[in-house]
């Protein structure tokens, strides 16, 4: 499976599909949420970026409607892990793949507060040798990752009452 980065013209001898779409929204620590519930505006809140994803708060505040924001200082981190765990931690709100998170969510350690999402240019993708997709063995893992991810589809959490 691959992430970011598949090139615009595919080399002809690859098959790729779409396995899973990155659609990414707000998380944070409970406490926070609360915060956010009692009226306090994310803009107030610390901002967890991503490095290779240093345009995600913007696509996602003008999906929210909530304009630029440009004068808010981020906390920048070289991987979804340690955002993810900066957040788990209650230090800021990150924007971050919800189905990466489901889990997070599920255990209660992290909260989706905004029902707002934004849909990534980027996908995890399925990619083999064109001609293999149909083996046995790639049809089987194909159809066993898309039962999985269909079963994991009803993974967007309650968001929490504003």
């Amino acid at each position: 499976m691959s992430g970011s980065g598949w090139a615009q013209v595919r080399p002809p001898d690859l098959y790729s599909e779409i396995v899973l779409p990155i659609v990414a929204g707000p998380v944070c620590h409970p406490d926070l949420a609360a915060r956010l519930a009692q009226g306090e505006d994310i803009s107030q809140l610390p901002r967890i970026s991503i490095s290779h994803d240093p345009k995600g708060w913007r696509a996602w505040r003008r999906a929210a409607g909530q304009g630029l924001d440009l004068a808010h200082r981020d906390l920048w981190f070289d991987s979804l892990s340690m955002a993810l765990q900066a957040a788990v931690d209650g230090v800021g709100v990150v924007l971050a793949p919800l189905p990466l998170v489901a889990h997070h969510v599920a255990a209660g350690r992290l909260v989706v507060p905004f029902e707002q999402t934004v849909r990534s240019k980027q996908a995890y993708r399925l990619v083999c040798r064109r001609g293999e997709e149909s083996l046995p063995k790639i049809a089987r893992f194909r159809r066993w990752m898309k039962r999985e991810l269909a079963v994991s589809g009803s993974w967007f959490p309650a968001v929490a009452s504003r």
